[in-house]
Formats: structure tokens, sequence, C-alpha cells
């Protein structure tokens, strides 16, 4: 299917002919009703297909090799917490076709930390790779997480705030099948660009090493 997404809502499109109907309403994709509920990132993976679904309500998960399959309960929690967090807009996910069972990152607003997804689709946890770079527990605001194709079987990044208004990159390699990732140590850093602190949207090369981002009219 095709999804589009907007600030008032999302609809679903016939990848085939890009019809819409009725009954393609992305409601019907979610096993409890939800009547404010607002997509507002929605991404997957190719050799597994799994669906994540980030809106006002919550992250959502399925996995679309059962037929039929639903998004249930909001997995935007870790066990042993007692409460849900509110994540970003965002998901950090690598687009190379072949990654089965992949790293998905996620950004928690609520303890400004990075989270990954389970691969049980039913929860998430505190990542476990090495710290060889910067704390998971960041501290800093959200603004940007992407993920891009570099490094053959991709990388993710993310840019954040600190309390003295300065942004930050942030690096992880995903490391071929499965769920390893790891910290990207070059990819760390202090960004130094004109203006950036007055973007609005940013966006990350797929292939190439290049950070755009957008001040009024001007890229």
């Amino acid at each position: 299917p095709v999804y589009f997404l907007s600030e008032d809502g999302a609809i679903k499109l016939e990848s085939s002919n890009l019809g819409y109907a009725e009954d393609n309403a992305l409601n019907y994709e979610f096993a409890m009703s939800y009547p404010d509920l607002k997509p507002l990132r929605i991404a997957g993976t190719y050799s597994n297909m799994w669906r994540i679904c980030v809106t006002s309500e919550g992250v959502f998960a399925k996995n679309d090799m059962t037929f039929g399959a639903l998004y249930g309960m909001p997995i935007n929690k870790i066990e042993g917490e007692e409460d849900y967090f509110e994540v970003a807009p965002a998901i950090g996910l690598t687009p190379y076709p072949y990654a089965y069972n992949p790293a998905i990152l996620f950004y928690d607003v609520t303890n400004r930390r990075f989270v990954q997804m389970n691969t049980n689709l039913a929860g998430m946890r505190l990542p476990t790779a090495t710290e060889t770079a910067f704390p998971f527990q960041t501290g800093k605001e959200f603004v940007y997480m992407g993920g891009t194709l570099n490094n053959t079987t991709g990388m993710i990044f993310a840019i954040l705030k600190d309390d003295a208004n300065q942004y930050w990159l942030h690096g992880f390699n995903i490391l071929g099948i499965g769920e390893t990732i790891e910290q990207a140590p070059d990819y760390y850093y202090q960004i130094d660009a004109p203006e950036i602190e007055k973007a609005t949207c940013f966006a990350i090369h797929p292939i190439s090493y290049f950070l755009f981002y957008a001040v009024e009219n001007k890229i």
C-alpha cells in the first residue's frame, strides 16, 4: 500500500492503481478504536514485512507476513518500567532491503534517550550496544532522525540539541542481518552550520554523507 500523511490525518491508497476506497481507512488496521488517532510517521521493513506506525496515541507495530495482521497495543514502554513514554515522530530504520530483523531506533522524548524496538514487536528496550561515543541517555532535545544506505547495510543518523542550543549529530552503524547496531564515533560531533538553529526540516542524503536543512526559503 501507499500511505500519505498530513497534519490532519492519513490515507492509504492501493499500490496497483493508487485508488482510494472507504474501507482503506487507516483506522481499520488497528485492533482497538482510537477516535483521535493521528499517524505521524509510518515505515516498514522489506524482508520480514514489519510495519511501524508512530501516532498521537503511541507507537504501534505489526507483522504483515500474517494475513490480516492488525496494530495491537502501543509498544512505547520498556518492560519493568511503570509508564509509557512519548516518542519523537521519527523511526530510525535502515532502508537496506535485505535487512532481516533489523535494529529499529526511536527517541524517547520523555526521558531524553534512545530506545530500541524488540524483535517480537511487543515493546521496547534500552540499546545494548557499547557506548563508545555518547550515552544513550543523552539528556538532549530531539530534532531529527532517519536511516540511510551509507556503509552498505545502512546507518541511522539523529540530530539532537543540548541545553546550550548546540546541535549534535549522533550516528549508528547497522551491522548486517539482525538487530545489532553500534555507535559510529566518526559521526558524533557538534554541527557547525549557518543558521541551523532556525531550520524547520532536515534530510540526510541516502548514499552520500550530506546533511540538508531548510531555513525559510533557503536550503
